[in-house]
This record gives structure tokens, C-alpha cells and sequence, in this order.
């Protein structure tokens, strides 16, 4: 009959090491850790693009705001969208051809530098897409406009994260600039 060894109760001295149950803990332990992570890159590459559109479309916004200050009192025509509803779903539309800008040139408000006559306009960014504008001037009283901005990235999914809306007033009540008399 042949000898059979026995093994050793203990390891032997020089031979410690990992058992296999430990090895796939700490591989199952690492593996969830990873996809943790993973998520958070997912999470911050999207808040980035989102922040980058929003940053592009207030830019816009703000610069046809500024246009539509620059124009005088006597150059705002009333026009644009019926209310804000409207105004916020143009932003689904692209503005018309002659209404379209690259991101060399500026935005027009007007036929003229001194007249609104323009509510509309898309302005494509290199490397970042196209942002639209809308615009609409309301007439409060003789003496006072209301302006409504609204600029968004086009792409149907960014728009809504992206929307920016600016408001003002506009008034001229001094006699040497031309303004209207109050009712």
C-alpha cells in the first residue's frame, strides 16, 4: 500500500499569501469602486458640455440685449413674438437664412443700426454648434418698452438645460432726446 502525505495543518513559513475567497472580494470590492468613478466622469463631462452651452448662449443673449439698448428710443419697434410661450417655442425653429451668423459676425437687429425690425437670429460657434436668439419689444406706454431676450443651443436635448432669458425696461422721458409725450 502506498503512503499517503498528509497536509501540513498550517502553511508552511515563507508561503503566506492570498485564498482565493479574498482574491474576489477585494476584485468585487474594486469593480464596484470603478463603476463609482466611471459615473462621476459620465456626470462631469455632461455638466461640462451643458455649461459650456449655457455660458455660449448668455453670451449671445447679453450681446443682442446690449444691441437692442444701443438702438435709440425712437428706433424700437414694437414686434417679435405675441408672448413668452411663443418666444420660448421659436427656439425649436431655426431663424430664416438671412437671419443666420457665423460666430465672425455680428448679430443684426435691424435693417439699419437705428431701427428694430429683426426678431430673430442663429449664430453658429466653432466648435461648439449653434445658439438661437429670439427677441421680442413691447410697447408699455409712450415713454416705456419692455424687451424680452431668449437664447438656447439648438440641439433639442441641450435647450431646455441651456435656456437663458434676459428682461429689461426701456424708457425715455427727456424732451431733448425726442421722446414721446405721456398720455
Amino acid at each position: 500500500m502506498a503512503a499517503t502525505r498528509e497536509a501540513p495543518a498550517c502553511r508552511p513559513q515563507g508561503q503566506d499569501g492570498f485564498t482565493l475567497v479574498e482574491v474576489l472580494t477585494a476584485m468585487v470590492v474594486l469593480i464596484f469602486g470603478l463603476m463609482a468613478i466611471s459615473n462621476l466622469f459620465a456626470i462631469a463631462t455632461s455638466s461640462n458640455v451643458v455649461a459650456r452651452q449655457m455660458t455660449a448662449a448668455t453670451a449671445q443673449a447679453s450681446d443682442v440685449m446690449d444691441r437692442l439698448k444701443s438702438v435709440p428710443f425712437s428706433g424700437l419697434t414694437t414686434g417679435g413674438y405675441p408672448d413668452d410661450a411663443a418666444l420660448t417655442a421659436a427656439l425649436s425653429t431655426p431663424a430664416s437664412a438671412t437671419h443666420t451668423w457665423t460666430d465672425s459676425q455680428p448679430i443684426q437687429v435691424g435693417s439699419t443700426p437705428t431701427a428694430v425690425d429683426i426678431y430673430e437670429a442663429d449664430r453658429n460657434i466653432t466648435g461648439l454648434g449653434t445658439v438661437r436668439v429670439r427677441w421680442l419689444v413691447l410697447k408699455i406706454d409712450n415713454q416705456t418698452l419692455f424687451i424680452h431676450v431668449v437664447a438656447a443651443s439648438a440641439p433639442a436635448l441641450l435647450q431646455a438645460r441651456s435656456q437663458v432669458d434676459l428682461t429689461t425696461f426701456r424708457s425715455c422721458t427727456s424732451p431733448a432726446l425726442s421722446c414721446p409725450a405721456t398720455p
